[in-house]
Parts: C-alpha cells; sequence; structure tokens
C-alpha cells in the first residue's frame, strides 16, 4: 500500500480539467507519484536525475494503475501535455513533468505561466513578473508545441490516413488493434534503447511478424489436435 499524502488544495477544483474524470483521475494520480524533491534513479539500467515534480515510468505501469488500456494513456497524456498541464520528456521511458506541481500543493502559490482555465472553461494566463528569468524559463516549458519535438510513433502512423486504411485493408484488423499494435511496438523499441528511421515501414514489418507467430502457433495447435 502506498504511503505518505501530499497536501493538495481545493483550488485545483477551479481547473478545467476537474469536471473530466479521466483528466482530473490523471492529474492527481500523477501529482501523488510526482517526487517532492530531487532524486536520482536507476531505471532500465540507466542513472537519471527526476527532479521535484516529475515522474518517470511506463504507459504499461499507468495502464495498470489507472485501471484503462494504453491507448487511453497516450491520449490522456497528449491532452494534458497540449493543455499545458505536463510536459513528456523524451527519453527511453515515460518522463513526465508536471508544470504547475508547486502550485497544486501550496496554498499561496502562484505559478510564473499557465494554461489554466476558470470553472467556467475560460483560459487565463498565470503570470508572476517578481522573477523574470524563471518565468521564462516555465514559459518556454509550458509553450512547447508537439511540432517542435521528435514525433512518436502515434503521431507519426495515425496522422497519415491513407496508410492507416491500406494497413486495414491488408491485415484485417480495426482501428483499436492498430493503436494498441503501435504501442506495444514502441513499448518493444524503448525497452531495447532503440528507435526505427520510420515508424510506419517498422509498423508493417511488426504486423508481418505477428502474423506468421499466430500463424506458427496455430499450426502447432492443429498438430497436436491431430496426435
Amino acid at each position: 500500500m502506498a504511503q505518505g499524502f501530499i497536501p493538495l488544495y481545493r483550488k485545483i477544483q477551479d481547473e478545467w480539467f476537474w469536471t473530466n474524470s479521466k483528466y482530473a483521475h490523471a492529474m492527481i494520480g500523477l501529482l501523488l507519484k510526482a517526487n517532492h524533491e530531487d532524486k536520482e534513479v536507476t531505471f532500465k539500467g540507466a542513472k537519471r536525475t527526476i527532479e521535484r515534480g516529475e515522474h518517470i515510468t511506463t504507459y504499461r505501469d499507468l495502464a495498470e494503475d489507472w485501471g484503462c488500456s494504453k491507448s487511453t494513456i497516450d491520449r490522456t497524456l497528449r491532452a494534458l501535455e497540449e493543455e499545458g498541464e505536463i510536459r513528456i520528456i523524451e527519453t527511453k521511458a515515460t518522463h513526465i513533468k508536471i508544470i504547475k506541481y508547486d502550485y497544486y500543493l501550496h496554498d499561496d502559490f502562484v505559478p510564473m505561466m499557465g494554461n489554466s482555465r476558470d470553472k467556467h472553461g475560460t483560459r487565463e494566463s498565470l503570470n508572476n513578473n517578481d522573477n523574470n528569468e524563471n518565468t521564462i524559463h516555465t514559459m518556454n516549458i509550458a509553450d512547447l508545441k508537439t511540432s517542435e519535438r521528435e514525433k512518436s510513433a502515434t503521431e507519426e502512423i495515425m496522422e497519415d490516413a491513407e496508410f492507416i486504411s491500406g494497413i486495414i485493408k491488408k491485415f484485417h484488423i480495426g482501428l483499436p488493434d492498430i493503436k494498441d499494435e503501435i504501442y506495444e511496438m514502441e513499448s518493444y523499441y524503448e525497452e531495447k534503447g532503440e528507435k526505427p528511421n520510420s515508424w510506419k515501414p517498422a509498423l508493417k514489418t511488426w504486423l508481418i511478424r505477428g502474423k506468421k507467430i499466430e500463424k506458427n502457433i496455430n499450426n502447432r495447435m492443429m498438430d497436436y489436435s491431430d496426435e
């Protein structure tokens, strides 16, 4: 059982995500998991420093903790990132930084920049000009766009409707299955510490390999039944 607590203030109920159970659950879960102080950890054999307000994990672990699919995890994290709540730091793992960690955990803390919304859904800019250096740094983090970082497998593949249509016809699988295969493939490469030159050819190879394995298993089962 998890130990300890965090001082979470009621003002979080005024945030845009609070009325959406999926996003609220995700934010509370991330706040509970985040480090309360800088700490050096070993993850998959590599040492790295996890700063206050950050959490390192995997889609698989989050899916188990939150009781949902990895595709739901991906969509939820991307949505929170687009709204400026978190930053996904590109590493071999899923390294998440909560942008307004101190704001949610302190009653009198005013964030230097954020994409918060009031309870009516209106976007509001939260500024604190007392520390210009920190303000600029936080603005840069909050304003990061998906296009400014390396695309994930999901982004590269799913934005190509013609490619997806071809995959559906060739392998006779639906869109949810394609998404699940993408996450499994991406996790496989993450664990190996590798990345293909292009995700789309990699997905085709991945699916072909999976079909061959499935065929071999079916053939073996038929052989056993004949005996």
